[in-house]
């Protein structure tokens, strides 16, 4: 007998019991095998009377759907819930008694796409009632094991470095540390699982009270495994880095070390996916800085079975006052076509907040592969596929635009009309004459002292003289090129001190150029890593440029010569654009760039009332 479904009031979630009628043999096996009961009933999402555990996992293919039995019955699931089901039955859930449950793919009738909308509105509530989320990451524990042990033991000697060289330093019962290539392949197959890379499981992640890790039989709540996390991060940002770099600015050693068991995943690529999901979670009294957009950029590399939920999906996780004016915007309808769905959420950004930030997030780099043709330029592609290092840079990028304000205190004027094309404004500032290259990539031609001669000519005509050799009265030229290659960020303590941030940057140009890449002083370690972060955040996949003025910059490196620099409304940073041959007040969004001398409202000083003629009507195309 299948399970019927109910029809649902407002308010109602279904829930599924599972009990174990025979008892366990010695081997942990029913002594029949399926030798349980499942029933399932309507209760209120709202109610406190039953107390239940919500499932968190990996559908798997959709249309690879098997039957899983029990004693009064048979379900169709998903082979991945087939395996969660049969591990579930003969878990210690079940040894005291009914075990109430909730999971998405039985308890939702996923042929209803009113009951489904409708279910996915309250996902937040049904996660944050259970008084346990389940995480399946794997329904076997084989390969996870040491990994599992090697979090616990952070968690339990958070001071001990993961470094095996320094001491003490964290070794498992069997002997491994960090230069194992079981405990790496083990540690990186916990985070390399499909769970890690989904829409949906994030806020499953976030609304949980209480987080159980499950491997098969093996397991670790989620709580140790965040004091695991904290305690690498800090050994990761200071004793334990290690200094000598590659020509790609990753660190050398095991850190590096790429498991070809598990798709290619670096340690720091794998373990960078729990911090993504804790960087979501509102403070201690339940506030939030995050933003739509934020939240949308964070989860882009995510996956879904529908595409329509690479924004669906992570609506809940905006936080309440943001969530409100998007409504007001968009609604959840999965009969949209995911152009139109992705038109209208930038369009609703760009609406409630005023900015034109949304439009720094569109594919224009190397590492985002664009999976829906034919997009407007102008709009994001939330489901492309995008390089998860890189997207940690971009994700730096866009972060710090808010310290930009090219157009001054303006608000974004954006129509949306026919065939996706926007009627907005621009003020024209500049056409691009010159290229060269940014931020040394793999198979880059230019680096080291190469490119910062070809950067420095970029910046003011001239070659670039070794750090050394400058006297102290060049420290003012010295430190405006620095400012120009870091975008204008500085940390607060080199706004304080000019010759501390010239002498950063000594130490950094003999590190980039590996003169003297081991020989940091200890105290100029951190802040040679920010400063190469801000250098990152602003050339990396980019190309530098100059203007027919003089100015130099870095954009897109899609741009090329003749492309247009303008600045519209609600816009904090410039745009590349490119006029359409067919039409010439309509223009090709290439990007977004930094240019020196113009990214705090000089140019709207200079050029830019409101009601200047220097505003030219243009369409975006």
């Amino acid at each position: 007998m299948a399970l019927p479904y109910c029809q649902l009031r407002d308010g109602d979630i279904r829930m599924l019991t599972m009990e174990r009628v025979g008892p366990l043999s010695a081997s942990g096996h029913n002594t029949t095998q399926h030798n349980v009961t499942l029933s399932m009933t309507r209760v209120p999402v709202t109610g406190d009377d039953t107390s239940f555990a919500a499932l968190s996992y990996v559908w798997g293919d959709p249309q690879d759907v098997v039957s899983w039995k029990y004693l009064n019955g048979t379900i169709s699931v998903t082979r991945n819930l087939h395996h969660i089901l049969s591990c579930l039955h003969r878990s210690a859930y079940l040894d005291n008694g009914p075990f109430n449950f909730w999971v998405d793919a039985v308890c939702i009738n996923q042929d209803d796409a009113v009951e489904r909308a409708a279910q996915v509105s309250v996902m937040d509530q049904i996660y944050s009632r259970a008084h346990s989320v389940l995480v399946f990451l794997s329904a076997t524990s084989a390969g996870f094991e040491d990994g599992l042990g090697f979090l616990q033991a952070v968690a339990e000697s958070p001071a001990s470095h993961y470094e095996p060289s320094l001491e003490p330093h964290i070794t498992l019962h069997n002997g491994l540390d960090a230069n194992s290539q079981q405990l790496r392949e083990s540690l990186i197959a916990v985070f390399a699982t499909d769970w890690w890379t989904r829409v949906w499981t994030v806020q499953e992640f976030l609304f949980a009270r209480n987080v159980i890790f499950h491997c098969g039989n093996a397991y670790i709540d989620g709580a140790t495994a965040n004091v695991a996390f904290e305690a690498l991060k800090r050994h990761e940002s200071s004793c334990c880095w290690a200094v000598k770099r590659d020509a790609e600015s990753h660190s050398k050693g095991y850190l590096d070390y790429r498991s070809p068991l598990n798709k290619g995943l670096n340690l720091f690529e794998a373990t960078v996916r729990l911090d993504q999901m804790l960087v979501l979670r509102p403070g201690v009294d339940g506030s939030s800085n995050k933003t739509a957009l934020s939240v949308l950029a964070t989860l882009r590399n995510r996956q879904c079975t529908d595409p329509l939920d690479h924004v669906f999906g992570v609506l809940g996780l905006v936080p309440d006052i943001c969530r409100k004016d998007l409504k007001s915007h968009l609604t959840i309808d999965y009969t949209m076509s995911e152009s139109q769905l992705f038109q209208e959420t930038a369009t609703a950004i760009i609406h409630t907040s005023g900015t034109l930030d949304v439009l720094s997030h569109i594919s224009q780099y190397e590492s985002i592969q664009s999976r829906i043709a034919n997009l407007p330029s102008w709009v994001p592609d939330w489901s492309a596929a995008i390089d998860e290092t890189f997207r940690l840079n971009l994700d730096e990028r866009v972060g710090l635009i808010s310290l930009y304000n090219a157009s001054g205190d303006t608000k974004s004027e954006w129509r949306k009309g026919e065939g996706g094309k926007i009627a907005t404004k621009a003020l024209i500032c500049g056409r691009i004459v010159r290229i060269g290259p940014g931020y040394p990539s793999s198979g880059s031609a230019a680096a080291g002292e190469c490119l910062l001669d070809i950067w420095h000519d970029f910046f003011d005509g001239t070659q670039f003289d070794s750090p050394d050799e400058l006297s102290e009265e060049q420290n003012d030229k010295l430190g405006s090129f620095a400012n120009f290659i870091c975008g204008d960020f500085w940390l607060p303590s080199w706004c304080e001190n000019s010759k501390r941030y010239v002498a950063v940057f000594r130490a950094w140009y003999a590190w980039f150029s590996e003169n003297d890449a081991a020989g940091l002083a200890e105290n100029m370690k951190n802040e040679v890593r920010e400063f190469d972060k801000f250098v990152q955040v602003t050339s990396l996949e980019r190309h530098v440029f100059r203007t027919e003025d003089g100015r130099p910059g870095f954009g897109p490196q899609l741009a090329q010569r003749g492309d247009t620099l303008a600045i519209m409304p609600g816009g904090r940073v410039i745009y590349v654009l490119r006029e359409s041959p067919d039409s010439p007040d309509e223009y090709k969004l290439i990007g977004d760039a930094f240019v020196s001398g113009s990214m705090h409202g000089e140019v709207m000083a200079r050029d830019g009332n409101p009601h200047d003629p220097h505003w030219t009507p243009i369409t975006l195309v």
